[in-house]
């Protein structure tokens, strides 16, 4: 920082960047502040929405619902405003995921309204505050910081009813939700919340995005202003301190002589008065030089007569000598401190060659070489490409002439350097040639991209749809500049045509122009002024013409700015649409009146479709109902026949059990069926596409289906492809259901003879498939009959029903499952000889890595599980279950491997005996009276229970497993259970106790 110029722009760029972080600390508070308005704002109106929802419930829906029905029915659909406020912000929330929209209790009636810890601090607020109904502010939910609003629902008189004394309560309530969860609350307690939280986390994210970008076009304008500060210095300053510091050091340079040429100077600044005095020191210096010479003859004269005379002459010699020494220490200054390199040469070999006899530090810099690295070697040794430069050619010139060249800005490349130049050389008296020079590689990257950034401006110019121009003022303005589309929107060639027409001459109308003059001058600016004008040809054309005025320092207007668009076709489409508008109101009427039939009608199928979705709805809750309700007694019913399959009896005991049991196992899959067809029907069937083994798949499809085949006698086998791939993508376990239904069809229908399942790869449409054929010889099916087979609860004919019996769901499921997995099922069948049903599978190309597939996992396992009955007597098993066939099974089947086992009836019993008694596992019901499965499990949980706790639950549908586990479940199992299941769960968390034959 020894160079004014680097001293002067280090300061303006603290100053810069001192300025940038004002800007942007005072962008940042201004946008968190109006975040954080705007969230308050959006929380409070979600907010006011729900309560609005609850109110019109309360005071219309609710009384409407109670006149139509008897007194002590409740229907939470349309009486409870809780109820109607969380479906209806359910759906909300399936669009906002990440908002939290929802209705919270410490006791609710349903588990999904229980109140979290965050909430429940929220409901003790409210009621040490009797006097506060809403709360809002910043709060963190599972790790994420959200913007909340409550607002506290406390009991009043009209909520006596429902939330009183249980004996008060409708009875339909209290057989829905039993008589603990949401009474015996006091008049004015909190018994709710209705709460509305929005992330922050995002909308941050989004304000730093903003902010980022703002900061970005500041920091561009910025070094824009900071590159300009630069040029004005160097041009008023830099560069003229610099022709003042080359004349300095070519005077120094002068030793035997005082000829001091005067600097040329323009200007009346400080840096012109400073050249001003340097001249007049010049010649101040050359009067006292001549003026000692003259001192110096007239001493040599008299040097004979006086040695005082000769002593003082000599002292001054010295003294010189010491101004001498001086002045080549302050050029040694100056020539190291330079901000330009300087090269000292010392030609050789007649001007073939030059050797570096001086080096200052700022040519160190620029040319990345220490000055110690080049001193007395020659300058095309340590810059090669010197001569391509050309640079060597102008040294031997300058050394020949003595005549100073600036050599012009070149591009100077060699194996160690690259960059713009720009060189002065001149010879000094002693002979020796100096080259001072500047590195003006970024400027001159700068100019080539202002370049062509310039050469983009005037293309986008040049290119834009609507015509650009800049004229002079007054009647006869001329154009100025005008871009080509302005050109062509008149029907001239160019830009350069048109701007040597005057511009009065595009109007038509000549008093147009004048007004339009006027007015512009007056107004200082117009937008989008409907003018009549004329093209080159005569015609006319209507344009929209935005301009504006540009004025002086003085305020003299200097030209207009402005911009044409061609808007005839639209005033000719207003003038068209001005006709279509009288001849659309002769129709007016005709279509108001059928408007009207048609908001009739679609009042009517509004209203159809309620009621269908209605039917839809009531027909899954029944199916999934109906399913529960079996599963429990089928799992008594399966269960005990499984125990008592392996006790000893007679034959026609055993072949009684094994009926029963096979009649269990029968039912139960026509409820999975049923419901399977539910699902299809309604949409809701879940799908898991993954990748895995194919041939692993196939294998274990054999030992399923071989010994059904077995006890009819038929053969049954597997036939694979050798070009079968190693992996498919699709859905596993409904591919193997599809197979399982068809190969079952096969045997059930199939007397003598085989089935074959055989697997090859097909092609159709340049689609791969995996093709399954399964061939049996059967009784076939009728051709008139092949297609009425995948229909639902249909067969061939009745006596094949009363036959072989079965639903007729089994294709239909079978074809529907084979559709959603994007395939086709093809049928080949003749009468009395068999068919061949053949699914095709499409074939996913893309290359992943296989996930496995365990073909077992669905299937049950045969081998049995033993237990050191000497160390499961010290075992204890708590079974909670509130059905008395279940709780003989389970006692049962752990007791029979020397368990001890207790048994309870519901949640708070359970909770009782855990905490009294010491016990190794929890079997856990989940849907029990009084207290059901999740919450004892949740309360035992909080509680500090650590033992494992399994759940077993009727519940068999998808997310059932995840609701156990996340109420704190270890495992789940699901009725009618297999014992070694079951066993396979002792054996997991009890390990010492168990042990599986090899």
């Amino acid at each position: 920082m020894k160079s004014i110029g680097t001293k002067f722009l280090v300061a303006v760029g603290i100053f810069v960047i001192l300025f940038s972080f004002f800007i942007l600390y005072d962008a940042w508070s201004h946008s968190n502040d109006h975040l954080e308005k705007l969230l308050n704002n959006q929380t409070e109106l979600a907010l006011e929405f729900d309560l609005a929802i609850r109110n019109y419930v309360a005071e219309h829906i609710r009384p409407f619902a109670q006149q139509q029905v008897e007194k002590d029915v409740f229907i939470p659909e349309a009486m409870s405003t809780s109820f109607v406020a969380r479906s209806i912000f359910e759906k909300v929330r399936k669009k906002f995921p990440d908002y939290i929209i929802k209705f919270s209790s410490d006791n609710p009636r349903n588990p999904s309204n229980q109140a979290n810890s965050e909430e429940l601090e929220i409901i003790k607020f409210f009621n040490k505050n009797s006097r506060t109904q809403k709360w809002c502010g910043e709060i963190a939910i599972d790790g994420k910081k959200y913007i909340a609003r409550y607002s506290a629902r406390r009991m009043t008189e009209s909520c006596l009813q429902c939330h009183g004394q249980p004996e008060d309560a409708p009875e339909s309530l209290l057989a829905r939700y039993g008589n603990e969860a949401g009474f015996q609350r006091p008049l004015g307690e909190v018994i709710a919340l209705d709460a509305i939280a929005i992330p922050i986390d995002k909308y941050k994210n989004e304000m730093a995005v903003h902010l980022a970008r703002q900061s970005s076009f500041i920091l561009l304008g910025l070094l824009l202003l900071f590159f300009a500060i630069y040029l004005v210095f160097r041009i008023f300053i830099s560069e003229r301190l610099s022709c003042i510091s080359r004349h300095f050091i070519e005077a120094a340079a002068q030793i035997n002589e005082l000829s001091i040429k005067p600097i040329e100077y323009k200007g009346n600044d400080e840096i012109g008065l400073l050249a001003l005095s340097f001249n007049t020191l010049t010649k101040k210096l050359k009067n006292f030089y001549d003026s000692m010479e003259n001192r110096v003859a007239e001493r040599t004269r008299d040097l004979e007569t006086t040695n005082l005379e000769l002593t003082r002459e000599i002292q001054e010699r010295i003294q010189t000598e010491e101004r001498l020494r001086e002045s080549e220490h302050k050029f040694r200054y100056m020539f190291d401190n330079m901000s330009s390199g300087v090269a000292v040469y010392e030609t050789v070999d007649e001007g073939n060659s030059f050797i570096f006899v001086d080096f200052n530090k700022a040519g160190e810099i620029s040319e990345n070489i220490q000055r110690e690295d080049v001193i007395g070697k020659s300058v095309v040794d340590c810059f090669p490409g010197v001569k391509e430069f050309g640079l060597f050619e102008t040294l031997k010139r300058v050394w020949q002439t003595g005549q100073p060249e600036q050599f012009p800005l070149a591009f100077y490349k060699d194996n160690r350097v690259a960059g713009w130049r720009e060189n002065y050389v001149y010879r000094l008296p002693s002979g020796q040639v100096v080259a001072i020079f500047d590195d003006v590689t970024e400027q001159k990257q700068a100019e080539i991209q202002l370049q062509e950034s310039e050469k983009r401006y005037r293309s986008l110019i040049d290119n834009l749809p609507v015509g650009l121009y800049r004229n002079t003022p007054g009647l006869k303005g001329k154009f100025i500049t005008a871009n080509q589309a302005i050109a062509y929107m008149f029907g001239y060639n160019s830009a350069e045509e048109i701007i040597q027409v005057p511009v009065a001459d595009l109007y038509a109308d000549h008093d147009d122009r004048k007004k339009f003059s006027d007015k512009l001058v007056q107004e200082g600016k117009i937008v989008a002024e409907e003018l009549h004008l004329r093209k080159k040809d005569g015609t006319y054309i209507w344009g929209a013409v935005t301009a504006s005025v540009v004025r002086d320092e003085t305020g003299n207007i200097k030209y207009f700015d402005g911009m044409i668009e061609d808007i005839t076709e639209r005033k000719e489409a207003e003038e068209a649409l001005i006709q279509a508008k009288l001849e659309a109101e002769t129709v007016r009427e005709e279509v108001e009146r059928i408007n009207k039939q048609l908001e009739n009608s679609m009042a009517e199928a509004n209203l159809m479709a309620i009621e269908a979705q209605a039917a839809n709805e009531a027909k899954s809750r029944f199916l999934a109902n109906m399913s529960h309700e079996i599963r429990t007694p089928m799992n008594a019913i399966i269960g005990f026949s499984d125990i008592l399959a392996q006790a000893e009896m007679t034959p026609e005991h055993k072949e009684y059990v094994n009926i029963i049991r096979d009649a269990g196992h029968n039912l139960l899959k026509l409820i999975n069926d049923i419901l399977d067809f539910s699902r299809i029907e309604s949409g809701k069937l879940d799908i898991e596409v993954i990748e895995f083994d194919l041939k692993k798949f196939i294998l274990g499809i054999m030992p399923l289906m071989e010994p059904e085949a077995q006890k009819k006698g038929l053969e049954f086998k597997v036939f694979t492809s050798e070009q079968l791939p190693d992996s498919i993508k699709t859905d596993p376990h409904r591919l193997r259901q599809c197979l399982i239904n068809i190969i079952n069809n096969a045997i059930k229908f199939t007397e003598a003879g085989h089935v074959y399942l055989k697997v090859d790869l097909d092609q159709c449409n340049e689609t791969h498939f995996i093709r399954f054929d399964i061939e049996d010889t059967g009784i076939g099916i009728k051709p008139d009959k092949q297609k009425m087979i995948f229909e639902s609860f249909s067969q061939e004919d009745g006596s094949t029903t009363r036959k072989y019996g079965g639903t007729g769901l089994g294709l239909a499921i079978t074809k529907s499952l084979i559709d959603i997995l994007g395939g086709a099922i093809l049928l080949e069948s003749q009468p009395d000889k068999g068919s061949i049903f053949s699914l095709l599978i499409p074939l996913n190309a893309e290359k992943v890595k296989p996930q496995p597939y365990d073909s077992e996992q669905n299937h049950t396992q045969e081998n049995s599980i033993s237990a050191d009955r000497s160390q499961t007597n010290a075992v204890r098993f708590l079974v909670v279950e509130d059905n008395v066939s279940n709780q003989r099974l389970i006692k049962t089947i752990l007791e029979n491997i020397g368990i001890r086992v207790s048994i309870v009836n519901n949640g708070m019993e359970a909770i009782e005996k855990a905490k009294s008694e010491k016990y190794n596992l929890i079997i856990m019901d989940m849907q029990m009276p009084r207290m059901n499965g999740y919450d004892a499990t949740r309360t035992l949980r909080n509680e500090g229970l650590s033992l494992p706790i399994i759940a077993l639950t009727a519940n068999a549908l998808k997310g059932d497993d995840e609701k156990c586990l996340k109420a704190g479940c270890n495992e789940y199992i699901s009725k009618p259970f297999d014992k070694n299941d079951l066993y396979k769960i002792c054996e997991k968390y009890l390990p010492s106790l168990f042990s599986t034959p090899s």
